[in-house]
């Protein structure tokens, strides 16, 4: 049951695991994981002692949303004076804490009819990306990869590198046999 929850985390969010990007957003079938709030409950604690939060945004359609978070790297994301100034207009408080702005962003994930795209700040895209890909529906982007790039393509570029990195780094060493907890520890 857990082993193949590692395994999801490992792939869908090394990178923000390992600190290298603020979150990741990973969705899975309710049905296919009826054991996911257990796994939670065993892998938070294990998380929290590497500055990582699990945060089940809801489920939608059958399917549940989870934000894993690295808490420093997220920080710093949401502080960009450009991060802060796309979240105000998108309705978050003028000064606001991570965990305000993760409520919120919770809220709207459960609240609102269309996906609330200023998660792209919470992922650590950059706000002009993200503020691109609002203003052009998805469309003209420059690049494509883990975001769409509208802005710095040399940056994103290498960003897109990491967080491959990353990745290959965690399921490497998973199929290695070692644990999530193992690997992390030792980066």
């Amino acid at each position: 049951m857990c082993a193949e929850f590692e395994q999801i985390l490992a792939e869908h969010c090394a990178p923000a695991l390992l600190g290298c990007k603020a979150s990741s957003l990973v969705c899975g079938s309710v049905e296919q994981w009826p054991h996911l709030r257990a796994c939670l409950r065993a892998y938070s604690p294990i998380l929290a002692r590497c500055g990582v939060e699990l945060l089940l945004l809801g489920s939608c359609r059958g399917r549940w949303r989870l934000l894993v978070c690295h808490k420093s790297t997220l920080e710093a994301a949401l502080r960009s004076p450009a991060a802060v100034s796309l979240l105000r207009s998108a309705g978050y408080p003028r000064d606001f804490t991570v965990a305000q702005a993760l409520h919120r962003l919770r809220l709207r994930m459960v609240e609102e009819r269309e996906f609330p795209h200023e998660i792209g700040v919470f992922l650590g895209y950059p706000p002009a990306d993200v503020q691109a890909f609002c203003r052009f529906g998805g469309a003209n982007c420059k690049l494509c990869g883990y975001w769409k790039v509208y802005g710095d393509v040399e940056h994103a570029r290498s960003c897109f590198a990491r967080c491959d990195d990353c990745r290959e780094c965690l399921c490497g060493g998973i199929g290695r046999g070692r644990t999530l907890a193992q690997l992390l520890a030792a980066a």
